[in-house]
Formats: C-alpha cells, sequence, structure tokens
C-alpha cells in the first residue's frame, strides 16, 4: 500500500536569542473510501488509521492527524512548517460529506436539515487552505505541550478531485 510521508518541523523560540527545531516525520496509510447516502445524492467519507474528521459544519469532513510535542517550558513557538515534496491526484471524482452538527443523546429535537456550505463546494480552491495549524500551546501538569493539526488531504469541490501530499523518494 502507498505511504504518505510528512515532516513536521515545529520551530520555536528559546529564551531570547537562540533558535531551535523540532522535527518529526509521519507515515500515513492510503486513505480508506466508504460511500454514504447523506442528503441528496451519494457522498464520500475519507479516512486512514489515526486520523480524525473535520467538523467545520457544512465543510468537507476531511482526515487529519494531530501529534503533540513536549518543549521547553520557556519556548515561545514562532511557526509551524511542513515539508511535502510533491501532490499526488486519487483517481476519481469524489463529493466529501460535509461535517454535520452533533447528534444530542438527551432525547432533544434537532433539526434534521443537511447542512452544507454551497459557497465552499462550488469553489475552486483546495480545501482546507492551510497544511498544518497549531491547535493547542499551552501548560499542562507543569509541561509546555504544543499540538499540531496535520492536513494531508486537500479537496477541490468543483472539480470533486482529492489530492494526497506525498515523498518523492
Amino acid at each position: 500500500m502507498k505511504k504518505l510521508c510528512l515532516l513536521a518541523g515545529l520551530l520555536y523560540y528559546i529564551s531570547g536569542s537562540a533558535f531551535a527545531q523540532i522535527t518529526g516525520s509521519i507515515r500515513i496509510e492510503e486513505p480508506e473510501v466508504e460511500v454514504s447516502e447523506s442528503g441528496y445524492e451519494p457522498y464520500v467519507s475519507l479516512s486512514f488509521p489515526g486520523s480524525q474528521p473535520m467538523a467545520e459544519i457544512g465543510c468537507p469532513q476531511l482526515p487529519y492527524v494531530t501529534r503533540s510535542y513536549v518543549i521547553p517550558v520557556d519556548a515561545r513557538v514562532t511557526g509551524v512548517q511542513v515539508v511535502h515534496l510533491s501532490k499526488r491526484l486519487f483517481p476519481g471524482y469524489y463529493r466529501i460529506v460535509p461535517a454535520q452538527p452533533p447528534v444530542p443523546t438527551n432525547n432533544v429535537e434537532i433539526s434534521p436539515d443537511f447542512q452544507l456550505n454551497d459557497s465552499l463546494y462550488a469553489s475552486s480552491g483546495e480545501y482546507p487552505g492551510e497544511r498544518v495549524r497549531i491547535l493547542y500551546d499551552g501548560y499542562d501538569q507543569g509541561y509546555h505541550i504544543v499540538t499540531v493539526g496535520i492536513y494531508p488531504v486537500e479537496y477541490r469541490p468543483a472539480s470533486r478531485e482529492v489530492l494526497q501530499k506525498a515523498c518523492r523518494r
């Protein structure tokens, strides 16, 4: 099975004048494709082991990966960089299922309306527009923890194309 390789470099600033870098790599399996009937036409959901779905209501529910790093207490995160060498077009055309509001478990009636961001699904740009994002930069039990969200799949809604970021060997 083809592997996807991403390198995440977390750059941070320490104490005043020294720069340091944390580097990690992630190997991701080929996405699993599942077709479901949601709304008025079939939608596809993508996933791979260790991923979780994006949850912005009405937007494509693409898989992403999180990684957490423990860094020095006095370090300041100044940026995150993902190094990938190529994009590969996933064969076929897909309508990715949009994220829906959570279903309450307390028997409260909710609106069954299907949520879809029409302007985003008509767009020719790549979604999400970012490759990596700092999800958390804080302190837990005395440790400075930075959690990074990495988005190895991009979607072009208007053309229904899915791209994977891959390493060249």
